[in-house]
């Protein structure tokens, strides 16, 4: 099973082992010692995997104690992955009157490798109904655009139709942000936050994270304005502030709807023009041109490179900083073509959308799944993990909740 597996956990270690579930209550998890100390032995393992398949007692451990996972992070281990996604579920929305009014028509779901199961996430702290398309090609990787640091997922951006007026042909005008301020869920307190409020809401801009702090640039307010595709802000989720950051010099990235791609700590973005944000100096740079000349497609970090997939054709390249140039991994890959919201984790992999044609007795239908790709061997692996239902909205990777 692919895992997902960086960043290092910040959990206390000054804490005493939670009670684990009633199961462990007449079941040692090693014969002879006490919890505590079992659970300082089973944290030296190196593959959580294999704990995992032992016994019920270890896997209630793995996942509802906070300190075995503290103590694996005391001890160097990273903190384990899990994948989050924006379920979108059309059954609700399309019925009239809507079949349940209890059922959220948006809600995240987080899926754990290693159990092979999804698990819900609290519902939104306020109820948004995003408009999932846009005129022409704007936005359309990233309907609702979200980011994530070690522990946090960002909310930060979409757009939902005025409801001043817009008919069913939704022009630019009458989409409006849909969010005032970014929605934040922390994996370790499993709670949902409402930050500051933006400056200005925002829909189509570029968005992403460096050392814990959340990027927000370019894109539109309720009309496109110039000001605003030039401006760019960082968010502190610890001082919930924002800040004013260097202003763009171009109006690029203003209807894209894209992820900022942090690659050795500097944020990067393409738009026509290749661009690159240092949270060390507070400046914009141009790309290196190698670099720039050479994406064409949707970039992600693996395990510290560089990487980039040309979606129509599958073509995955891995970017060379000392020459300045891009090589290619593998030429041509049907399983690769056509990713969407590519997302990096660990242990050599990356994850994306895939939108496939299902034939289902004499209907054929749309189905999404989340497809996890390995670039470690000489060929790339993929596995698909279905979804518990409806369609996937946007995906990020971050911690593990501990249940």
């Amino acid at each position: 099973m692919m895992s997902f597996l960086s960043h290092s956990c910040t959990a206390s270690m000054s804490k005493k082992p939670k009670v684990l579930a009633s199961s462990l209550a007449s079941s040692a998890l090693l014969p002879g010692l006490p919890d505590d100390l079992a659970l300082l032995c089973l944290a030296r393992v190196p593959s959580i995997a294999l704990l995992w398949r032992v016994s019920t007692s270890w896997r209630s451990a793995i996942s509802h104690s906070t300190y075995y996972h503290a103590l694996r992070a005391s001890l160097g281990f990273d903190c384990q992955k899990w994948l989050y996604a924006l379920l979108h579920d059309e059954s609700l929305q399309s019925a009239e009157p809507p079949l349940d009014m209890s059922k959220p028509v948006f809600s995240w779901h987080a899926y754990d490798p290693i159990a092979n199961s999804w698990h819900a996430l609290p519902p939104l702290p306020s109820s948004v109904k995003f408009h999932l398309s846009s005129p022409s090609c704007i936005g359309y990787l990233h309907s609702v655009q979200c980011a994530s640091s070690a522990t946090k997922l960002f909310m930060v951006a979409g757009s939902k139709l005025d409801e001043r007026g817009a008919g069913s042909d939704a022009k630019r005008a009458s989409l409006k942000p849909a969010l005032d301020c970014p929605l934040i869920f922390d994996s370790q307190t499993q709670k949902w936050s409402e930050g500051t409020p933006f400056s200005v809401p925002r829909k189509w801009c570029a968005c992403g994270t460096a050392e814990g702090k959340l990027f927000v640039a370019s894109g539109c307010g309720q009309a496109w304005d110039k000001a605003l595709s030039r401006s760019a802000e960082m968010y502190d989720p610890e001082a919930q502030k924002w800040a004013e950051i260097e202003r763009l010099r171009s109006s690029a990235f203003s209807r894209m709807g894209m992820a900022a791609v942090n690659y050795k700590g500097k944020l990067h973005m393409v738009s026509g023009v290749g661009v690159t944000y240092d949270p060390a100096t507070g400046r914009w740079g141009d790309m290196p041109r190698g670099m720039k000349e050479g994406w064409s497609g949707q970039s992600v970090v693996v395990n510290g490179s560089l990487f980039m997939l040309d979606e129509p054709s599958g073509r995955l390249k891995v970017y060379n900083e000392v020459k300045d140039e891009w090589k290619c991994v593998t030429p041509k890959d049907d399983a690769l073509k056509g990713m969407e919201q590519l997302v990096g984790g660990s242990c050599g992999t990356f994850c994306g959308i895939v939108r496939k044609k299902v034939v289902r007795g004499d209907r054929t239908v749309d189905e999404d799944a989340i497809r996890i790709v390995d670039v470690k061997g000489v060929k790339p692996a993929v596995k698909d993990v279905r979804l518990p239902f409806g369609r996937v909205v946007a995906v990020q990777v971050l911690s593990r909740m501990v249940l």
